[in-house]
C-alpha cells in the first residue's frame, strides 16, 4: 500500500441513542471517544459519520433531532470528526438551542448526569414535544433560532481543530513481526 495517510477516511458508525435500551445509552459518547482515540494514534486520517443515525428513535421530531445533531457535532468535531452529511443551514447553532433543551440533549449524548436518569428525562421531554399536554397552553417549547447557512458554516469551522500531519516514521527492527506499512517511509514490498 503506497498512499498518504491523509487519504484514509474512517466511516465509523454513529448508532442510535436514547432508545430505552440501556446498552444503547453510551453509543454517542463511545463514537466521540473512538474518533478521539483513532485521531490520537493516526493524526492524519479523516472521519465520516452518518449523523442521522444518532437520533433515529426520534423520527418525526425534526427540531429535536436537529438540536441533537448540533450538540453532537459541538462535541465530536473537536475530537476529530471532520466529515458528516449535514445541511449546515438546516441545523441550529449550539448557542441558539435553548438552555433546557441543550442540557437534556447534552446529557443523553454524553451519557452522563448527576442522578443517572438522563435518558428517562429525555424520553419524557421528547414525548411532551411530540404530544404537548392538553391542559397546558403549550408543551415544552423547543426554541431554536435558525441561523443562516453562512453562520452555521462559520460556526462549524470554528469548532474544527487543525491537526498538522507530522508523524514519526519508525523502521522496524529486523526479524520483528509484520511491518506496519502505515509507519514506514517509502514503498514497501508486500509479497513474500
Amino acid at each position: 500500500l503506497d498512499f498518504p495517510p491523509e487519504d484514509i477516511i474512517f466511516d465509523c458508525n454513529v448508532l442510535t441513542i436514547a432508545t430505552g435500551l440501556p446498552e444503547h445509552n453510551s453509543y454517542g459518547i463511545d463514537f466521540i471517544n473512538a474518533v478521539a482515540e483513532i485521531k490520537r494514534t493516526c493524526p492524519c486520517v479523516s472521519f465520516s459519520g452518518g449523523l442521522s443515525n444518532l437520533s433515529f428513535s426520534f423520527r418525526g421530531l425534526n427540531s429535536l433531532r436537529d438540536a441533537m445533531h448540533s450538540i453532537f457535532l459541538y462535541h465530536a468535531v473537536p475530537a476529530g470528526l471532520n466529515m458528516s452529511i449535514v445541511n449546515p443551514g438546516g441545523l441550529p447553532r449550539y448557542c441558539d438551542i435553548d438552555e433546557a433543551s441543550r442540557k437534556l440533549a447534552e446529557e443523553v449524548i454524553l451519557n452522563k448526569s448527576a442522578d443517572g436518569n438522563h435518558v428517562e428525562r429525555f424520553l419524557e421531554y421528547a414525548e411532551k414535544v411530540k404530544n404537548p399536554p392538553a391542559a397546558a397552553p403549550a408543551g415544552p417549547v423547543m426554541k431554536i433560532e435558525k441561523s443562516s447557512p453562512t453562520q452555521q458554516i462559520d460556526f462549524l469551522r470554528s469548532l474544527k481543530e487543525t491537526v498538522e500531519c507530522k508523524a514519526e516514521h519508525i523502521q522496524p527492527k529486523p526479524g520483528c513481526a509484520k511491518v506496519d506499512v502505515c509507519r514506514v517511509e517509502g514503498p514497501q514490498e508486500t509479497k513474500k
